[in-house]
């Protein structure tokens, strides 16, 4: 049968979805009666009661398919059970055929009951029949068909046992049960606009199953057109690895795929996207995806030597595995000035395919060289790590689909960048015309009480589902549209209306940050002064508020926006500059009086330690701002090390995904025992530091005891413990006090000796400072300039001794860089 056939019976054909119809039967095999038990109240299927013997059912199969069903029935009768039930192709009168699925149960020796599920209804055409029944045989594929609205209409085993689910589950079900969640809603509305626009859709798609498993699927998707008011979807499917992804591969596997043992999708990604952003001027790099065709004997062993031949050391290029026997590149070369091809690197790419050849075996080399290969090059098809990739696999799947070359290099689509961006456009719109913004929030801990003191509010976008969008891109569009100041205000107002709420998870003082873009076409001093109206409408405390203004923005204002912010400070408004380090990054710009707080970039802050540059220059910031009295907010901080490390610069307030993402006010959490552990920790850690524990007196002990341990030791005073509690000092000079000069001497007399018989208790000093377990070294500077001196007393809540803090331990902490 022709394609020009087939797209014509299909076009001239009217097609009907029957919604599982249903026809409960009863078959005597001794008197070979067949009894119609229930009907569906379906007028057409009338003609089904007038059968009555099992022979005239029989005449409604096809040959072949009469043969099937006879033995699908025997088998139940003698107690076989199948696997699944029949689908077979039934045929009630002359002009149509149904697609159904039987089953059946054995009721006695004799009889046997069975259920028909009646799917779809097809013009009784031979050749038509034998090929619908024919693609819903497939073994190796799943195949379902769904109406217009992708309601299922039918499927096959394959697809059932693939998605967990039965045929009778899934009649009318919608395909949105199958989301995995993973995508963007944007996703799907590509997919099926590229369906209606082409007619129809191949990619790789995340689907769950029936018991909340993620499975990876290789979907084509193909408008069927019976007539002009008849509108079906068959897609076909095949799994890509038969282990569920129920956690990310990163999670479970550290971001080693175990088989091929390179960066899995997500490790190789951020490596690209560390490398694009320590490169060198001068340089630039490829990516590359690779989708082997092999069977399924040689795809375990091909993994492995690509995965050899990709391990070896090479300064130029390094790899990694996508799931679904794909393979990544990520090439450097140098960018050619004045060529200008040089963005197309032909001879790279060349010599990467022929460096593989040369590591792999030969027996690997034809899978080598028909494999698929898109290719996307930096700044030319993208300026990220994802951009790249998701430009590659286009590139890749279009080699696949053309066969034209087997090595594809990106194509952008000029008409599908100006769709998507069309749709955010019109999101974003419609958002602020509807003030439909979400408002979440991230706290900022204060680094003296270890509590959240403020929080930052930040604007949250959704699709036509509830779906989040990707933050950043929308607010650029809003810049772009003009309208960020509108946003900016409807934040302001949903923050200082929820601050209420916040009160009562992080207590009356919490504060609210609010962004203020100033990079906008509008009227800048505009937006400062809606702001100031809105706060005074409100009845906001000023106290309790902060505006948050990017550095290049602050810097970059006129002598009269400047003014405003000075007098919006001068209402009890904080100011804070955002992202400091990312734009004008002059020390001199610290001496401007008109903000209190400086933020400092996460691109400081991110793997922060005490060799790396950024130590010394957020150091040098910390310092100089405090002595000017600014206080220093880190962001970015993703762990406690991270936070440990700013706390000893001395740096106020922290805020980053170490403590909470940001998120809605009924999410949010006080973070208290988060908290409580990390002053514990650095607690526990100055303690260590400061105190010391020397040998200790009883109240008893005799002076020729104390005289021996300050002749043979460093220990420059002693405290006298009883009961566990410290009840004196005892130190050197004191000592000096109680002994005479001659002791020891040729002069020594027996005055001198009787000295030695002395107590602690009789020479001890009574009076000392003691401090708390809980003693940090910002206590200790605030001790100092109290004017108290050290040795310090360290005793627990239960006033039991601890230790000793002494001068020299004092000065050894303080002198530390």
């Amino acid at each position: 049968m022709s394609e020009l056939e087939i797209e014509t019976n299909f076009k001239s054909s009217s097609a009907i979805g029957l919604n599982g119809s249903n026809i409960t039967w009863s078959l005597n095999y001794e008197t070979r009666a067949f009894q119609i038990l229930k009907l569906s109240d379906d007028a057409k299927l009338n003609q089904v009661k007038h059968i009555t013997i099992f022979e005239d059912f029989l005449e409604c199969f096809k040959p072949k398919e009469r043969f099937r069903f006879k033995q699908h029935v025997n088998n139940i009768r003698h107690g076989k059970k199948p696997k699944a039930a029949l689908r077979t192709l039934l045929s009630l009168d002359e002009q149509e055929l149904l697609y159904c699925t039987i089953s059946a149960s054995r009721i006695s020796d004799s009889i046997v009951h069975g259920n028909i599920i009646l799917l779809f209804k097809l013009p009784k055409r031979s050749e038509f029949s034998t090929f619908f029944l024919s693609i819903f045989d497939n073994r190796n594929h799943g195949v379902v068909l769904t109406d217009k609205r992708a309601n299922i209409v039918a499927c096959n085993q394959c697809y059932e046992e693939s998605m967990g689910y039965t045929i009778e589950e899934l009649i009318g079900k919608n395909t949105n049960i199958f989301k995995s969640g993973k995508f963007d809603e944007i996703y799907y509305v590509d997919m099926w606009a590229t369906i209606h626009y082409m007619g129809h859709w191949f990619g790789n798609i995340l689907s769950k199953r029936k018991d909340g498993s993620i499975v990876p699927h290789e979907l084509t998707i193909q408008t069927l057109n019976f007539n002009k008011s008849s509108t079906y979807y068959l897609g076909i499917t095949r799994e890509l690895t038969n282990i569920p992804v129920t956690v990310s591969p990163e999670e479970r596997y550290g971001g080693v795929e175990l088989l091929t043992q390179l960066p899995n999708e997500v490790a190789f990604l951020r490596k690209t996207g560390r490398h694009i952003n320590e490169m060198p001027e001068g340089n630039s790099l490829f990516l590359m995806i690779m989708d082997p065709e092999l069977s399924d004997e040689e795809s375990l062993t091909f993994k492995i030597q690509m995965s050899k031949a990709l391990s070896q050391n090479n300064d130029h290029f390094y790899g990694g595995y996508i799931r679904g026997n794909r393979f990544a590149l990520a090439v450097c070369f140098d960018v050619v000035s004045g060529n200008a091809d040089s963005s197309i690197p032909h001879k790279e790419l060349s010599n990467i395919l022929s460096l593989l050849k040369h590591n792999l075996p030969k027996a690997f080399l034809h899978a080598l060289s028909v494999s698929n290969i898109g290719v996307s090059v930096l700044g030319t098809d993208g300026n990220s790590a994802n951009e790249l990739y998701e430009h590659a696999t286009i590139a890749m799947e279009e080699s696949h689909r053309t066969k034209i070359s087997n090595i594809c290099l990106f194509d952008k689509v000029a008409h599908y960048q100006q769709k998507r961006r069309r749709r955010l456009e019109a999101l974003a719109r419609q958002g602020i015309r509807t003030r439909n913004v979400d408002v979440f929030y991230q706290p900022i801990v204060d680094t003296v009480t270890w509590k959240v003191r403020k929080v930052e509010a930040l604007c949250r976008f959704r699709d036509q589902n509830g779906g989040l969008l990707n933050t950043q891109e929308m607010v650029n569009i809003i810049e772009d549209l003009g309208l960020v100041e509108e946003l900016d205000l409807i934040v302001a107002e949903r923050a200082i209306t929820e601050r209420a709420l916040l009160t009562q998870k992080f207590g009356s003082d919490i504060e609210i940050c609010l962004n203020v873009s100033l990079n906008t076409t509008s009227n800048n001093i505009g937006a400062l002064s809606r702001l100031q109206t809105l706060l005074d409408d409100l009845g906001a405390d000023a106290g309790k508020v902060t505006i948050e203004i990017t550095e290049s923005a602050y810097f970059g204002n006129s002598d009269e926006q400047m003014s405003l912010i000075t007098a919006i400070k001068q209402t009890g408004v904080s100011v804070a500059i955002d992202d400091f380090g990312t734009g004008y990054s002059s020390f001199s710009y610290l001496k401007e009086p008109a903000f209190d707080i400086l933020k400092i970039d996460r691109e400081f802050v991110s793997g922060l330690n005490t060799h790396s540059r950024y130590y010394h220059i957020i150091k040098m910031i910390v310092d100089l701002a405090h002595k000017l009295g600014i206080q220093i907010v880190a962001e970015g901080v993703e762990s406690r090390e991270e936070a440990t490390l700013l706390y000893d610069m001395g740096v106020d307030m922290l805020q980053g995904y170490y403590f909470s993402q940001p998120m809605s006010v009924t999410a949010l959490k006080p973070l208290t025992s988060l908290l409580y552990r990390l002053r514990k920790t650095i607690q526990t850690r100055e303690l260590t530091q400061l105190v010391t524990q020397p040998l200790v007196l009883e109240p008893n002990t005799p002076l020729e005891d104390i005289k021996n341990v300050f002749e043979t030791t460093p220990y420059e005073v002693l405290p006298v413990i009883e009961g566990r509690k410290c009840v004196g000092l005892v130190d050197k000079p004191s000592y000096y006090l109680h002994i005479s000069s001659t002791l020891g001497t040729d002069l020594e007399t027996a005055r001198d000796l009787a000295i030695l018989k002395k107590r602690a208790l009789q020479i001890m000093d009574p009076l000392f400072e003691q401090m708390d377990e809980s003693i940090t070294i910002s206590d200790v500077v605030d001790n100092l300039q109290q004017g108290k001196r050290p040795p310090w007393v360290v005793v627990n809540q239960e006033g039991k001794y601890l230790g000793l803090i002494e001068q020299d331990n004092v000065l050894n902490i303080l002198v530390q860089p």
